[in-house]
């Protein structure tokens, strides 16, 4: 009878330790984060972990203001929290964001795994990325000069260059922005045709047109 009581409390036990259940509280708050003239938004689920307990995966699911609902893997970074990068236009922005994150105790040779859901609403305006006045090109098509009359929110102590790319995806053309109001390109080097022209800063890509070298 004690034997059988024995491996009755063991099976119990371990079926405890490996059972799927909710831990509360562990994830904190959602914020969403963005960068002068990028699009893109970074929503980050700060986690507060007991001691011993370690982030595994989640999945973001998004709401946007036309209504339709994403649904997105995050990434779990060293410090334990969620972080989701996505493009978000101001013409359709996020209204809500829900976090589902997996979690893990070890105990020697068995995990104690539980989930917990946190939602963060972002009405009534909603949330977007950075839209700001974009860079103008003249003239469009080119035949020898492109003047590029840079966006005034970009950044002036970053480090910028324009990049032109042909349609393949190969560096054509680059330079180094010295002044960040106003660039003129010599542009009779390139070949007629359609080419990429983007403006990055500090290696993030801040805008990307298309402009046309002409005969």
């Amino acid at each position: 009878m004690k034997k059988m009581l024995f491996f009755l409390f063991l099976t119990m036990s371990f079926s405890t330790i490996n059972a799927q259940s909710s831990c509360e509280d562990f994830i904190a708050s959602i914020a969403a984060l963005g960068y002068p003239c990028d699009q893109t938004l970074y929503f980050v689920a700060d986690n507060n972990l007991p001691s011993g307990w370690s982030s595994v995966s989640s999945t973001f699911e998004v709401t946007f203001k036309n209504g339709s609902v994403a649904t997105y893997s995050g990434i779990t970074q060293s410090n334990g929290n969620f972080i989701l990068n996505i493009p978000v236009y101001c013409n359709n922005r996020v209204m809500k964001v829900k976090v589902t994150g997996g979690f893990v105790n070890n105990f020697g040779s068995f995990d104690e795994i539980c989930t917990d859901t946190y939602t963060k609403n972002f009405g009534p305006i909603g949330v977007c990325g950075d839209e700001c006045e974009p860079s103008r090109i003249s003239p469009n098509p080119a035949k020898n000069i492109l003047n590029i009359q840079l966006s005034e929110d970009i950044n002036k102590k970053a480090k910028t260059e324009v990049v032109i790319y042909n349609l393949g995806g190969t560096i054509e053309q680059k330079q180094a922005v010295t002044n960040l109001q106003t660039l003129q390109l010599n542009v009779s080097g390139l070949k007629p045709g359609n080419y990429i022209l983007k403006i990055i800063s500090d290696d993030r890509v801040i805008e990307t047109k298309k402009i046309i070298i002409s005969d």
